[in-house]
């Protein structure tokens, strides 16, 4: 696997088929995602490389998070790379169904809930940490980076 998810051996304890799938989120191209993006956003494609890396660890967190009640909540920078993903709907899924083995909802939250917001990402990134030491502070500062729009997943296997 490349840096982008193990730099450390964080990942020794985990099942072949975990392995498996943390791979293929290591090898994901989001370069049609960034591209997307710069069209609408023209001069975002500055670190692009490292947002989609950090894109990656999140999908990895969304993975290795072994309750899937707890929410995770990214920074904005991160937010947005994910928006543009989710926009090419075909690869999206497949890549959801390969590394989830269901689709990964993004979930709306009002901005009512921003206690609840704060608290679930002050425990992703405690997640983060676990795995990949201190998240960068550039992608997810604190909590004034908070997708205020209100982005968390959501998966599948939770909706009824």
């Amino acid at each position: 696997m490349t840096a982008a998810l193990v730099e450390c051996g964080q990942f020794l304890n985990v099942s072949p088929d975990v392995l498996h799938r943390l791979q293929a989120i290591d090898d994901l191209d989001l370069s049609p995602a960034q591209a997307r993006m710069e069209v609408d956003f023209p001069g975002t494609s500055g670190g692009h490389e490292a947002v989609s890396r950090e894109v990656k660890r999140f999908f990895a967190l969304a993975l290795l998070e072994p309750n899937p009640q707890h929410r995770l909540v990214i920074g904005e920078r991160i937010d947005g790379l994910w928006h543009y993903f989710i926009l090419h709907t075909q690869v999206y899924r497949r890549f959801c169904s390969e590394v989830f083995g269901s689709y990964l909802h993004h979930n709306p939250v009002l901005p009512a809930n921003k206690a609840e917001l704060a608290a679930d990402y002050d425990r992703t990134r405690k997640l983060y940490a676990r795995y990949f030491g201190e998240p960068p502070a550039a992608l997810w500062g604190d909590g004034d980076m908070i997708c205020w729009g209100g982005c968390d997943e959501i998966r599948e296997e939770t909706l009824h």
